[in-house]
This record gives structure tokens, C-alpha cells and sequence, in this order.
């Protein structure tokens, strides 16, 4: 389910990055959201049921934290890594001498502590025509994930993450929230645009809900029947975020957890989800600097795909997994009757 959202950031952004209006979805849903934005509601609700079941499966504050991290920043590092000295030298308009002695150049490294965000390197994609000349858009979503993660954290320090009924009062109060204060509250504190925490923070809270009550929630084909006619009428008629809120949850988790459902050696060469979401929009954005604004939207969809799964495999197998492994050793050390140091292994964090 996450490879396939970050598939279609990659169809989303290849319109606007090759200067082509109409994205379907969008069109379909008459403006109501497009690909990426339903892509992006996927994840936070994919992560607020993964991110949850971490916290309670460590029931640990640095536990959670260092698993955290790991996921998020050695990938996210790699990649504003990958911008700044592959990228930017390719397309900059200054010479080599100029870029690499430019302060900005090295002022977008700062991208990696994520408030505030970083967009632009000097000379680098000037032209273009859309998002700003942004090197990597896609990463705008990567602060509200992490401060998701904090929710369930603080949450779950005072051991609320067990009470159902907080976590119902709480998606709740999210989507309650996000129909009739959005406009009133203020739009930025340190570095945070508040309206899209509020727009995403439901989805995330969705994904938690459904980890609470995993024991009680049926995987019924004519529940998933009903939210799918719901979605399909929401789009003709309205009310398509909110609806997807509540049934496209409900649809994700049955389509990935139904016992006839499954695609056991889909995952063998690696999770290349977030790979694929870090390094699709650079990647993009120079495939229309290489070919112009006039490159069709299939072609620089067919021209990058392979190029960023190419990517997304390196950044899994020496990357993130490499990385995630950290999270399951223990560097307390215990000294043998021969006076030798052994490390052992901690237990593995399911």
C-alpha cells in the first residue's frame, strides 16, 4: 500500500512539473483533491497504525525515539545529500566554483533538522515553472509526520495509548477540527503552517484509532463495499476528504490485512516506499530541466520511474536498513568469567 502511494506522488507531480494541468483524479473529484494529496492521506494513515503499534510494542519513550529517527533521517540525510552535490552541480546555471562556494549551497544542508524547511539552491532549477523552484517538494509533508510522532509519544508517556476511548475522543476532535477551526487558527508557530497539521493530522489519527480497536474492527467485504460506494459518491458530490477520513481507513487495512489479499514476496528486494517519496521529486524536476517544459506528462512519468526505484533500492539495502538495524542492538556490555567484553543482541522489536 505504501509503495503504491508513492507511485502515485510520482503520477501526481509529473503534471505540474512538466507545466500540464488536468491530473485525473483531480478533474474526476472536480477539484476536491488530486493523487498526491490522497497518496499523502495513505501514508499518515498507514503510519498513525504502524507509528502507534511501535509505542506499544516498546511501551519506551527512548525506545520510540531512537526508532524514530532511524526510520526517518539517515534516508532523509542521503537524499538532501544526493540534491545538494548531484543534482545541483548537474543543473545549477552557475559554474562550478560559484555553486559549491555559495553559502546557500551548504544553508540547504539545514533541510535535515526540518524547522524550518529549505527549498532552493542557487542557479538550481530558476526556471521552472512551478512549486517555487523547490529542489524537493516532496518533503513539506516530513515535519507534520514527525509531529504526529510526537503526539503518539507524549501521548503514550502518560499511557494513553491503551484508552480506547481518548483515541476515539481524539480522531474525533481531529475531524471536528479540521471542518470548523481550520480557518481560525494562526497560520504559522516556529517554522509550523498549522492549517495542514490540522488537515492531516485526522488521517494519522484514523491509523491510530484502527490499531486500538484491531481486536474489535470486522474485515467485512460489505463494510469495504459501503466505503467504497461512499468514496465513489463523495467524489461526484462532495465531501471527499472527510468521507476517505473514515472509509478509505477502513479500506486500507482491509485490503492489507484480508487473509485472501496478500503478496508475500512483494517486499523481498526491500520497503522502497519512502526511498521512492524522498528522491521522486528531484529526480523529476530534472528530467524536464534535461528534456523542457514541453515533455509530455507519461514520458517524464516513464522516464524517471526507473531512475528513482533505482535509488529507492541503494537508499533501502545501505541506507534505511542498515540504519534500522541500529534500533534492535543493545551496546550494554558484560564482561565474561575470562574477563573478555561480549555485546549482546537486544530483543527484536516486532
Amino acid at each position: 500500500m505504501r509503495f503504491l502511494a508513492a507511485v502515485l506522488v510520482i503520477f501526481s507531480h509529473a503534471y505540474p512539473l512538466t507545466a500540464h494541468n488536468g491530473e485525473l483524479f483531480s478533474k474526476l473529484s472536480n477539484g476536491q483533491w488530486d493523487l498526491g494529496s490522497m497518496a499523502v492521506a495513505i501514508f499518515f494513515t498507514i503510519s498513525g497504525f504502524l507509528v502507534t503499534q511501535s509505542f506499544d510494542k516498546s511501551n519506551n519513550f527512548w525506545t520510540f525515539t531512537k526508532s524514530r529517527v532511524l526510520r526517518i533521517y539517515p534516508g532523509l540525510i542521503a537524499a538532501t545529500f544526493f540534491c545538494v552535490f548531484v543534482v545541483g552541480p548537474i543543473v545549477t546555471t552557475l559554474s562550478m566554483k560559484d555553486y559549491l562556494g555559495d553559502e546557500r549551497t551548504y544553508e540547504y544542508l539545514k533541510v535535515v533538522f526540518m524547522f524550518p524547511m529549505h527549498w532552493t539552491l542557487p542557479g538550481v532549477f530558476e526556471d521552472t515553472f512551478s512549486f517555487n523552484n523547490s529542489i524537493n517538494g516532496s518533503l513539506w509533508t516530513i515535519p507534520y509526520e514527525i509531529l504526529c510522532y510526537a503526539i503518539v509519544a507524549v501521548i503514550g508517556i502518560f499511557g494513553a495509548l491503551k484508552r480506547k476511548e481518548i483515541l476515539l475522543f481524539l480522531f474525533v476532535f481531529s475531524i471536528y477540527g479540521r471542518l470548523f477551526f481550520r480557518s481560525y487558527v494562526p497560520e504559522n508557530i516556529s517554522w509550523v503552517y498549522l492549517p495542514s497539521l490540522i488537515d492531516l493530522f485526522p488521517f494519522f489519527a484514523s491509523g491510530m484509532l484502527v490499531y486500538s480497536y484491531r481486536d474489535k474492527i470486522p474485515l467485512n467485504k460489505w463494510y469495504a463495499l459501503i466505503s467504497l460506494v461512499l468514496i465513489i459518491t463523495s467524489i461526484k458530490f462532495g465531501g471527499l476528504i472527510d468521507v476517505f477520513t473514515v472509509c478509505g481507513g477502513y479500506l486500507i487495512f482491509y485490503l492489507s490485512y484480508h487473509n485472501k489479499i496478500r503478496f508475500h514476496n512483494f517486499g523481498k528486494r526491500g520497503d522502497l516506499s519512502y526511498g521512492i517519496y524522498i528522491y521522486a521529486f528531484p529526480v523529476q524536476q530534472t528530467v524536464t530541466y534535461l528534456w523542457g517544459a514541453g515533455i509530455p506528462v507519461i514520458a517524464n512519468i516513464l522516464i524517471s520511474i526507473p531512475v528513482v526505484l533505482g535509488l529507492a533500492f541503494l537508499s533501502w539495502h545501505f541506507i534505511e536498513k542498515p540504519a534500522m538495524k541500529l534500533k534492535n542492538w543493545s551496546f550494554k556490555s558484560k564482561v565474561t568469567k575470562e574477563g573478555s567484553v561480549v555485546v549482546s543482541k537486544a530483543k527484536t522489536l516486532q
